[in-house]
């Protein structure tokens, strides 16, 4: 019976010494009950850098978009952030700028005058009508120079642009009355004579014809003048006239320059005229929020004038047939008359006939005279070189839109905005040297697009408030976005700028400064669209840094959680005569790893460092910078009686040191973070139990 336990012991020691020696996890088993030794597990966990990672504040939200994020298919961490920029808005500068005063004047070409009753003159025959004579006598050569009986009553004094006249001459005498010279004289107001062709007239008939005056100058008075004379006739005649020669001058369609005159109101006369634009802006159409025109008048006339003012180019915005359209009476020489309206709510149409935007706003003045009948002196002096004068200015208008060749004045200021990166405990825990990767790293500003293209001229500079360094490096963006269009990529100047930045001040940036400018419709070619009031130079910029890192000084820290052995281990200690505990490390980070465990008594608090165990850095990299093969570091302690039966109230932490190794490369240059980075730790006891006496022999 003893031989036979003796064999199973030594079978069972042999098992079990293989099982101490093994770095792979003992399985559990029943607390023997003579001499021997096993391995009893106490840790056996796989840290990836994503769990670590993840447990670090840099993923946790904290009222912001950034987070570290693993990148396909090679699962390189990176930094990404998201975030709005500041909106500038382009509908402060969406303006029509002043136009300065701009003035333009007017006369008609010509005044109508009411034409004068019919001017009567008579040469009486000194025969009696009925009077019948063997013969007529002749009469020898006369003069005729007389006015009319009554001087016309409507004006003194006319220059005539345009008008007619009607002569009719009768002769009552029985015989031809002849004309010296072939002609009448109609004296004007310079005594010139106007000639009326006539040679004869024969007896009992009548002459008439009809000249136009234009030129002329008539007084209320005008003298007719002629040499008269008359062959007589041989023949018996009767008298059918008391009047040798009857003579009616007619006025009609009156039209003059100037006139002393009781003028009648006139036919309306038109100032057409344009403002034009001076801020280069060229228009279809635009909605008008706020701004003013203004009009200044002089009535250089002696009448009153009423004057209609339509700016054919301006409509009501919701009424679009209703122009705009203003009644303005000035009195007679009336200087400076002014008047202003809003063009809040109007609706600029500058279009032309083929639909193209142009830079004039269309306006007239239309004026029509009340005449002077209806003044105290009805006879004025009025002239063609009187003029209506009218001047215009417009304010700077603030527009609600426009469609159109837009200008802006200015550039739009995208003032400093400063974009904050959290990295959490990551920018601490995870430092030293820093590269970015040229090929993936990426700013991508999603930029808003309006109805016209812009330039967007922006800097983006990168840095740290640890730092306390000014910012320096910079990316430059300058990139006209068209309509529709909206993402600028940087991908390797971003990279390099990000790399200079890390170099220069060896930490990661958390903050990116962005300031600069943007204008609106960059030409030439210039294009033609819409830009409203509410569009903005704004958007998001997304930042993905995958990052290459140098560690110094970087920790993590786990626990056992429980005591380090299970309840049945625990109570058999006091049977323990020695031990050992086996740390086994496979390192698959980057790093030099250093593993510091520690003993924590739960009845005392007392902490134990034990032995640290340093595992290098792998020397074996794939062609991408990845680890190809992890390093394997095994170590143990040897524990004593008393030691072990203190293991049965603890339990362990391990803290892990780590840092880029140094030497030559890959080890001493930044490497690529992968999610499946990982590091093994595995610990187990090797435990010498006394053997049960009370067992042998049995």
């Amino acid at each position: 019976m003893l031989k036979k336990g003796l064999a199973v012991f030594t079978a069972l020691a042999s098992l079990l010494t293989y099982w101490g020696c093994s770095k792979f996890q003992p399985g559990k088993f029943v607390m023997p009950t003579w001499d021997t030794q096993f391995s009893a597990p106490i840790f056996n966990r796989t840290y990836t850098l994503g769990e670590i990672l993840h447990k670090d504040s840099a993923t946790v939200s904290n009222g912001d978009t950034t987070f570290i994020y693993t990148t396909a298919p090679t699962n390189t961490f990176a930094v990404f952030r998201n975030q709005t920029l500041t909106g500038v808005p382009i509908g402060g500068g969406l303006q029509i700028a002043a136009i300065p005063t701009r003035s333009a004047g007017s006369s008609p070409l010509k005044f109508t005058i009411n034409a004068p009753d019919a001017v009567g003159y008579s040469i009486p025959n000194g025969t009696p009508k009925g009077t019948t004579v063997p013969s007529v006598p002749a009469i020898p050569q006369q003069t005729f120079n007389q006015g009319p009986a009554t001087p016309f009553k409507n004006f003194t004094r006319i220059a005539i642009h345009d008008g007619q006249l009607k002569i009719t001459i009768h002769n009552g005498y029985p015989a031809t009355v002849v004309f010296s010279n072939g002609q009448i004289n109609l004296l004007d107001a310079s005594n010139s004579p106007f000639l009326i062709p006539v040679n004869s007239i024969p007896p009992n008939q009548t002459f008439d014809t009809t000249m136009s005056i234009a030129g002329r100058v008539l007084t209320s008075n005008p003298v007719v003048s002629f040499n008269y004379s008359s062959p007589g006739s041989p023949n018996q005649a009767t008298f059918q006239s008391d009047t040798l020669l009857g003579m009616y001058l007619r006025f009609s369609a009156l039209e003059v320059d100037s006139a002393t005159a009781v003028v009648p109101p006139q036919p309306p006369f038109t100032i057409n005229n344009t403002l034009g634009l001076v801020d280069q802006n060229k228009i279809k159409s635009a909605d008008i929020d706020s701004g003013f025109i203004s009009f200044t008048f002089t009535n250089g006339f002696p009448v009153p004038e009423d004057l209609t003012v339509t700016l054919s180019s301006a409509v009501n915005q919701s009424n679009p047939t209703d122009t705009l359209k203003l009644h303005i009476p000035i009195q007679p020489f009336e200087f400076n008359h002014q008047s202003s309206v809003s063009l809040q709510g109007y609706r600029l149409q500058m279009a032309d006939a083929f639909g193209n935007p142009t830079d004039s706003i269309r306006f007239s003045v239309t004026a029509v005279s009340n005449g002077s009948e209806s003044l105290p002196d009805s006879f004025v002096n009025i002239s063609t070189s009187q003029t209506i004068q009218s001047s215009f200015s417009v304010s700077m208008l603030q527009l609600a839109s426009l469609t159109g060749e837009v200008h802006v004045k200015d550039p739009i200021v995208v003032a400093n905005d400063t974009q904050r990166v959290d990295f959490g405990d990551f920018k601490t825990k995870f430092n030293g040297a820093i590269t970015f990767l040229g090929d993936s790293t990426r700013l991508n500003l999603n930029i808003s697009s309006v109805g016209v293209p812009y330039l967007v001229h922006l800097t983006l500079k990168p840095t740290s408030s640890a730092s306390g360094l000014p910012p320096q490096d910079s990316v430059v963006v300058n990139q006209v976005i068209q309509p529709g269009q909206n993402t600028i990529a940087i991908g390797q100047e971003f990279a390099q700028t990000l790399n200079a930045f890390a170099i220069r001040t060896n930490t990661l940036p958390d903050e990116f400064i962005v300031n600069g400018y943007a204008v609106v419709n960059p030409g030439p070619p210039y294009s033609i669209g819409t830009v409203r009031k509410e569009d903005k130079v704004t958007g998001t910029n997304t930042i993905s840094m995958p990052i290459y890192l140098g560690i110094l000084g970087a920790s993590y820290i786990d626990t056992t959680k429980t005591t380090v052995f299970d309840s049945a281990t625990s109570a058999r200690m006091g049977e323990v005569d020695s031990g050992r505990i086996v740390f086994e490390i496979n390192n698959a980070l980057p790093l030099q790893l250093s593993l510091v465990p520690q003993l924590i008594d739960t009845l005392t608090g007392a902490i134990t460092p034990l032995d640290s165990v340093v595992a290098p850095a792998p020397t074996s990299f794939n062609s991408d910078g990845t680890v190809a093969a992890p390093t394997f570091r095994r170590n143990q302690i040897t524990m004593t009686g008393t030691q072990a039966k203190q293991f049965a109230r603890c339990y362990m932490m391990f803290k892990f040191s780590m840092q880029s190794p140094l030497g030559s490369p890959p080890g001493s240059q930044p490497v690529p973070f992968t999610s499946v980075n990982f590091v093994g730790l595995k610990v187990f006891g090797n435990l010498v139990f006394r053997v049960d006496k009370s067992l042998v022999g049995k």
